[in-house]
């Protein structure tokens, strides 16, 4: 008998573990990133500086903790990364967070430079956020885009 209950109690922590761990991966998998702006901060005769403002939602009942690397597109060209240092999103809400990008002339072309100036341009980031599970022993890493316009 009393092996069938040393049974049973490390069955339930098992199962316990395993849910914590598949309902905060799910939390972070179910994160949303929205860009939620992006307009010129700066502008000058040797670069324009691009404020660009992401909202980070968690619509899950669990609070979820995210850091993360983005590459910076704008019309489908690379201009450089931005860092999401460490964050706590409480359960069903969202976190609001900018960061600039400065962008040199020099790296322009002639007509990327027209479309940002007329403020007909797009943003794109795609990179990766990772999460920790796990009582916060374990990582989880999630490839995360967002477009705005």
């Amino acid at each position: 008998m009393k092996k069938f209950i040393g049974a049973i109690i490390i069955l339930s922590i098992f199962v316990f573990f395993t849910y914590n761990v598949y309902e905060d991966e799910k939390a972070i998998r179910n994160a949303k990133i929205e860009i939620t702006d992006a307009s010129i901060q700066d502008i000058n005769f040797q670069y324009v500086t691009i404020k660009i403002s992401l909202k980070i939602i968690n619509n899950e009942s669990r609070k979820i903790e995210l850091e993360g690397k983005f590459e910076i597109y704008i019309l489908n060209l690379s201009f450089g990364y931005a860092k999401l240092n460490k964050i706590n999103v409480p359960k069903h809400s969202y976190y609001e967070t900018e960061f600039p990008i400065k962008i040199r002339y020099a790296d322009l072309a002639k007509g990327i430079l027209n479309a940002i100036k007329e403020g007909n341009f797009n943003v794109y980031i795609k990179g990766k956020i990772n999460g920790k599970i796990f009582f916060g022993l374990i990582t989880y890493s999630q490839n995360i885009e967002a477009r705005w316009k």
